[in-house]
């Protein structure tokens, strides 16, 4: 499907140095537009991300929810102190996309639009806390390099940005769930990473 107005996602990053970098690829996102190619090694052919049979190209999710249930998923290998270098935020993508189901999407081209200062853990969400050192000063070098606004993910909620930047209903009432407890892996309200009708 090749899409010219941005779709909104949500996404995971790695914060290092200033730096996002992809939360699985070992890539790092540019300021502005970052046009996605193949990064497996030795294909005979080569194609334009995101490809078909291939994983290449700009994830995004729907929900806030499935990144984090995402991010349960691949922690393993990665050093306890790592985690507060996790940033949820979210993602315009347009282009050509590849739909996976209610889950998300593959984009051929992206660029972040908000990031959030919450610290990402195993299922959660919590606002930042002195535990992480330097998580402020990198997401600082992080806003000063990319242009990218860095905020709480209540203050989104809160004063409307997210409705704003477009994201549909649902993901904004799964964002404010969150925001309304620490700790648990899905708040009440969310059954299996969807927002409970009601």
């Amino acid at each position: 499907m090749r899409r010219v107005e941005p779709v909104i996602g949500w996404r995971l990053w790695w914060a290092r140095g200033g730096v996002l970098r992809s939360w699985v690829a070992d890539a790092a996102w540019q300021p502005g537009t970052n046009v996605a190619c193949c990064l497996i090694q030795g294909r005979v052919r080569l194609h334009q991300a995101p490809g078909r049979g291939c994983h290449c190209g700009f994830w995004a999710t729907r929900r806030p929810s499935t990144c984090l249930r995402l991010a349960d998923e691949t922690w393993d290998g990665h050093p306890p102190l790592s985690r507060g270098r996790g940033v949820l935020g979210l993602v315009a993508a347009w282009g050509t996309l590849a739909v996976h189901g209610s889950e998300g999407f593959r984009a051929a081209r992206a660029r972040p639009l908000l990031l959030f200062d919450d610290v990402v853990g195993l299922g959660t969400l919590r606002p930042m806390r002195r535990l992480y050192r330097g998580r402020a000063a990198t997401l600082r070098r992080v806003r000063e390099r990319s242009g990218v606004p860095v905020v709480s993910l209540a203050a989104a909620v809160r004063h409307g940005v997210l409705a704003e930047l477009g994201v549909d209903g649902d993901a904004i009432e799964e964002a404010w769930l969150l925001t309304r407890r620490e700790g648990p892996r899905y708040p009440a309200g969310l059954q299996g990473g969807e927002p409970a009708r009601r």
